[in-house]
Order: C-alpha cells, then sequence, then structure tokens
C-alpha cells in the first residue's frame, strides 16, 4: 500500500472515529449515547487504521466498539472486538494490555456460551506471559482448562491441555506436569482415545525419571498396564527404559531413547527425554513391592 492510500485511511479512520465519540456521547439534544451508531462508525474506524498500519490507533477504536457492544448487551461481538483490540496490542508489543484485553475478551465470549473460544483467548494470554509470569500464565491455562471441564466441551480440550503441559515440562514444574496429565487423562479415556492415552503415560514415566524418582515411574507403569497401556508401542518404550535404570546401563537408555517412539510425543516431551541420564542405582523390584509413593 503507498503512503498516500495509507494517509487516505488514516484520515478516514480518524474522521470515524470522531462520528463515533460524537455518537456516543450525551448532549442538550441527545439525551443517552446512540450505541448503534457509535459501533458501526468505531468499526469504520478500526478498519481502516488496521490498513493503515496504525496498530495503536486501530486497537483503541476496537477498544471503543467493545464498550459500544456492551452497552447494547450483545456479548459476543463485544468479544470480538476485545479479541481484535488485544491482537493490535500485541502486534504493537504492549503485551499487558493484549493481556487484558484477551481477557476481557474471554469474559465475554463465556457469557455468549462459547466456550471453546473463551478457552482459546485466555491461552493466547498465557502464551504472552510465559517467559515473564509464569505464575500467570500457568493460572490462565488453569482457566482455560477448567472451561472445557466444567462446560463439558471434552472434543475441543487437546490443544490447551497439550499446551499446559508442554508449558509446565519447560518450566521445569514437574509435579504440575504430573498433575496435569492425570487431568487430561480423565478426558482422554472419557473420549476413547487409547493412543493418545499411551503417549500420555509414556510421558508421565519420562517426567518421573528426570524428577528422579524411579520408584514413581515404575509404579505408574505398573499401574497403566490395566487401562489398555499393555501392548502398545508406549509401554515397550516404557519398559526399555525402566529396564536400563534398574541395570544402571546408560547404553540401554540411549538405544531405548532412540527408538521412533519418541519422536511421536510432545516437543517439550521429546526434548525432556534427550535429556535423561543414568546417575546411580535405581531401586529394585524387590523394594518396589512395598513402596507405594510412586504418582500414578
Amino acid at each position: 500500500m503507498s503512503s498516500k492510500v495509507q494517509e487516505q485511511k488514516l484520515i478516514e479512520g480518524l474522521n470515524a472515529e470522531a462520528e463515533g465519540d460524537k455518537l456516543s456521547t450525551k448532549t442538550l439534544l441527545r439525551w443517552k449515547p446512540d450505541w448503534e451508531g457509535a459501533v458501526l462508525a468505531y468499526e469504520k474506524a478500526a478498519t481502516s487504521y488496521k490498513n493503515a498500519k496504525e496498530y495503536l490507533r486501530a486497537k483503541t477504536a476496537y477498544k471503543k466498539c467493545a464498550v459500544g457492544f456492551q452497552n447494547l448487551q450483545i456479548a459476543f461481538s463485544a468479544a470480538k472486538n476485545y479479541e481484535a483490540a488485544a491482537m493490535m496490542a500485541k502486534e504493537s508489543k504492549q503485551n499487558e494490555e493484549a493481556v487484558d484485553f484477551f481477557q476481557r475478551a474471554s469474559s465475554f465470549y463465556q457469557e455468549n456460551s462459547s466456550y471453546d473460544k473463551a478457552a482459546e483467548m485466555l491461552v493466547s494470554a498465557a502464551k504472552l506471559l510465559e517467559d515473564k509470569d509464569s505464575e500467570k500464565a500457568n493460572e490462565l491455562c488453569n482457566d482455560a482448562m477448567t472451561i472445557f471441564e466444567t462446560e463439558e466441551r471434552d472434543h475441543f480440550a487437546s490443544t490447551t491441555f497439550k499446551y499446559a503441559i508442554n508449558l509446565a515440562v519447560k518450566q521445569a514444574n514437574y509435579e504440575r506436569a504430573i498433575e496435569l496429565i492425570k487431568r487430561y487423562a480423565v478426558i482422554v479415556i472419557k473420549l476413547k482415545q487409547q493412543n493418545d492415552l499411551n503417549k500420555l503415560y509414556l510421558s508421565a514415566i519420562i517426567i518421573h525419571l528426570k524428577r528422579g524418582d524411579f520408584v514413581a515411574a515404575s509404579r505408574s507403569y505398573q499401574d497403566y498396564m490395566g487401562e489398555g497401556f499393555a501392548g502398545s508401542y508406549e509401554a515397550k518404550a516404557a519398559a526399555e527404559l525402566l529396564d536400563a535404570y534398574e541395570k544402571n546401563d546408560p547404553a540401554a537408555l540411549q538405544t531405548a531413547l532412540g527408538k521412533q517412539t519418541f519422536t511421536f510425543l510432545d516437543h517439550q516431551i521429546i526434548r525432556l527425554s534427550k535429556t535423561l541420564k543414568i546417575t546411580g542405582e535405581q531401586t529394585s523390584k524387590e523394594e518396589l513391592k512395598d513402596d507405594s509413593t510412586g504418582l500414578a
């Protein structure tokens, strides 16, 4: 787009936003704001600003439009405009404001019963915070997962749960990762997705081993065998890992980790598996018989 066209779009945006401001303001002759007219003007302004690459102005116009739809009690349109405002804030590197807009969008999507979009907005916010505020990012992920669980949107939960698990592993928050795997496994079992369940179980065993908890890894393996895990490629891979650890055999561990089965796991689990090392003697099978401390 030429600079002349961009300038024209900017002027169009300024004029449209001014019209929106006028219509949304009470006057002596207009006792209440004309929100229907205002949102149309703000939508036009936002589009013009976006085309002119004036993202900060577009952000403001989308926000004003969202407020207008709030006043009109049209939740879905309010959500869409807060989402658009978030994207413009993100484009302008204003991540904190983008997070706020994503959260507002989520709230209005929930009000409209658009639960999948509501969760998506929270995950979008989490992604902006994962390297700066891990605690808040985890909180947002938890809120998103709760939406799926509460509203029984099991078929749409996969992406969110996988992101949350990968984030926990990336943060080396292994206890949280195990808890999330347990939580997600409930959904996967309900959906009868055995292949995904097998991958989750192998992932859990890898995480236990990374935590240095051979007992928990072995206990989990034994418990999973009664849930369709037995006979799977993932179960075989897990058995080879555990055998290598029990025999204190680094070479066997590397051979086990070289199997193709591991390449089908989520990316953070793959990266984690490559860091597994045998550093000492492991608890024997006999000792495991009297131990019940493992996280399954």
